[in-house]
């Protein structure tokens, strides 16, 4: 029980003192200054600790940051106190360039715009919940090294600035047609033929490649990279994406030519002889065994060159082998398998360029 004093000095003493007891916790131990709770940021969801992260862009959702995106931070700081958020100068962006080293991009502000030099970096941005009222005014220092790594739900995929190099990873030989193969960039065809197709790829959108042949006589490219050959030669295809440029070479040993009708034996090795030409050997048309590249045979390379729109004719190809008398071997066209046949039987021709 609280007994009442009538003198006015002696009851406001006493209130003073009541008060002074129930609420000792939020004093400090020497100067007496109220503390209140630290800053602290939350993200749309309300998680604390955390902020929102996206990006605006020319480019779809799908593609990495490149120049001329816009990055916008976004929070809401929740103090109890209610006092003024100082967060914004605290905010740091970083560029971390894995041959360039780290570097600091812009200071004090919620959007940063991806500049030409940002190229190949990792964008980062640090900031520490601050007020600029109240006790204490900040709390702890939240680091993103990567933007894009921080959160999946936000429009910036894990990925660094796109860094506009270019590189040939690889090709596709006999491209859209269940005959095809994809080979490494640093393997080369030995073989060829007239009408083949190979698709190149490079690590850039296809759209913001153009390609360019060193001899159209040879070999042409689409705007796509698709390379069709025409002769046997050495040729060289240039990509190009208006910052840097990268080439692949092709010079197939061995390049064939169809006849489109079929002829006996000597008719073959006449016609083909008569160009300058010569016929296959067997193993130069088949080995019989799988799809392989590089070989130096044609149908390890190409497989079953009908799928792909070769101008022949006939199921099999004569060679320049002869298996016994008066009999030659040939190739069946649609699985690399080894036969032979009488040599006045018409069958299809195809020569090897000298």
């Amino acid at each position: 029980m609280v007994s009442f004093i009538k003198k006015s000095g002696a009851f406001f003493f006493l209130s003073v003192l009541i008060s002074t007891v129930c609420y000792a916790d939020t004093l400090t131990g020497v100067t007496g200054i109220i503390n209140g709770t630290a800053p602290v940021i939350n993200n749309a969801n309300k998680e604390p600790g955390k902020i929102n992260i996206s990006k605006r862009s020319q480019y779809d959702a799908a593609h990495q940051l490149d120049v001329g995106d816009e990055v916008q931070l976004a929070w809401l700081l929740v103090d109890s106190e209610e006092d003024i958020d100082a967060t914004l100068p605290s905010t740091v962006w970083t560029c971390d360039h894995p041959e360039k080293g780290s570097r600091v991009i812009a200071t004090g502000t919620q959007n940063y715009t991806i500049k030409a030099e940002d190229m190949g970096c990792n964008i980062g941005v640090s900031l520490q919940p601050k007020t600029s009222t109240g006790t204490p005014r900040e709390n702890t220092l939240l680091n993103i090294s990567k933007i894009g790594a921080y959160d999946d739900s936000d429009n910036i995929i894990d990925a660094p600035v796109n860094p506009h190099t270019l590189k040939i990873t690889d090709y596709i030989v006999a491209p859209g047609t269940d005959q095809s193969r994809t080979v490494p960039a640093s393997t080369m065809l030995r073989t060829g033929w007239d009408g083949a197709k190979v698709q190149l790829e490079t690590d850039n959108p296809a759209a913001d490649v153009e390609w360019k042949s060193s001899d159209e006589n040879i070999a042409s490219v689409s705007s796509t990279g698709l390379v069709t050959f025409k002769s046997k030669g050495d040729v060289v295809f240039t990509a190009d994406n208006n910052l840097y440029s990268t080439t692949i070479r092709f010079n197939p040993d061995l390049f064939f030519i169809f006849a489109t009708w079929n002829m006996d034996w000597y008719d073959a090795k006449t016609w083909c002889e008569g160009q300058g030409y010569s016929m296959p050997s067997i193993h130069q048309l088949s080995t019989q065994g799988s799809r392989t590249i590089p070989t130096d045979s044609l149908w390890q390379e190409w497989g079953d060159v009908a799928k792909q729109g070769a101008k022949h004719s006939g199921v099999v190809f004569w060679s320049a082998d002869e298996s016994s008398d008066n009999h030659y071997q040939y190739m069946y066209i649609s699985d690399g398998h080894v036969s032979s046949n009488f040599r006045d039987v018409y069958e299809g021709v195809a020569c090897v360029v000298q």
